[in-house]
């Protein structure tokens, strides 16, 4: 059985209000490709994390 990766992934970054989503669920219906909204995946974890652990600095400062 050959091995099932990812294939090609497309990310789309921009401002807020800029109709990313709106292009991007066009496109994946137009060529038949899964999507995936990211923000709402990370607004969904972010969410559901304890109250002390949000709080806490990035190693990046």
């Amino acid at each position: 059985m050959p091995e099932q990766g990812l294939g090609t992934v497309v990310a789309v970054d921009g401002p807020a209000a800029a109709g990313k989503t709106t292009t991007c669920l066009a496109l994946s219906k137009s060529f038949d490709l899964r999507y995936l909204e990211s923000g709402r995946t990370y607004r969904i974890i972010h969410t559901r994390l304890p109250h002390d652990v949000k709080k806490r600095p990035s190693p990046d400062g």
